[in-house]
């Protein structure tokens, strides 16, 4: 992602910032699903 001094002097593309934001969501869902995935492990295996 581009700096705010960089987007001040530079403007900003935003069909690449979207597919960036895109990309970053992503990632961020799949590391919550992987988390709820080893809860339910660890719930199952203390029950």
């Amino acid at each position: 992602m581009p700096t705010t001094k960089q987007v001040n002097e530079n403007g900003i593309n935003l069909s690449e910032t979207t597919v960036r934001l895109l990309e970053k969501l992503e990632e961020a869902y799949l590391h919550i699903f992987d988390l709820n995935k080893r809860i339910e492990k660890l719930e199952a295996k203390n029950n």
